[in-house]
């Protein structure tokens, strides 16, 4: 067993994870699926580094807006495409931010800097659209003035999309099978 709280490690040495927050048990199960599918907001969050951005979700009909943000609308694709209509709570990674479109399906989000920090060779780039700050991991060192206004993109594949927080409960022990293996040793 190794503890860790860099999810980078989790994922380089570990073929099995369990995410652990606030004393309960969020997720099980091979690294790479739970970092490429985290089903609650909680487990999202303490396996992103940087920070994941979060957002809330409207979905009706064939798309789903930012309810901060409505005029970001992501065409319903990928992890988008079979969504019911209704509230969801949703996320995307700061390397899934970019600075440039990819693709027609990519959103726009119109953002000012407030924050740049250089990395050896990447820049983590913090931008204020509205209500919501975006993080963006990025290749390649920026010098951006804070008040700079640019364009964020997010690719709709790349939204993950949680499950209401409802932490994995452990399963209840009785006394005196605790007892005996307590006792055993």
């Amino acid at each position: 067993v190794y503890a860790t709280s860099e999810p980078n490690e989790a994922l380089w040495f570990g073929a099995t994870v369990a995410i652990l927050h606030e004393g309960h048990l969020l997720q099980v199960g091979p690294a790479r699926d739970v970092y490429a599918l985290p089903r609650t907001e909680s487990a999202g969050r303490v396996f992103s580094d940087p920070e994941m951005n979060v957002f809330d979700l409207t979905v009706e009909g064939s798309s789903a807006r930012a309810t901060q943000r409505p005029e970001l609308v992501f065409d319903a694709v990928g992890p988008l495409k079979n969504l019911k209509p209704g509230q969801y709570r949703a996320g995307v990674r700061a390397h899934d931010v970019r600075v440039q479109r990819r693709s027609e399906h990519d959103v726009r989000v119109p953002a000012v800097v407030t924050l740049e920090e250089i990395n050896g060779g990447e820049t983590l780039l913090r931008a204020a659209a509205g209500p919501l700050t975006w993080t963006a991991q990025l290749h390649g060192v920026r010098e951006d003035a804070l008040g700079t206004e640019l364009e964020l993109f997010i690719a709709p594949e790349h939204v993950l999309i949680f499950e209401p927080a409802t932490p994995i409960q452990p399963q209840p022990k009785d006394s005196a099978a605790l007892a005996s293996t307590h006792g055993s040793h």
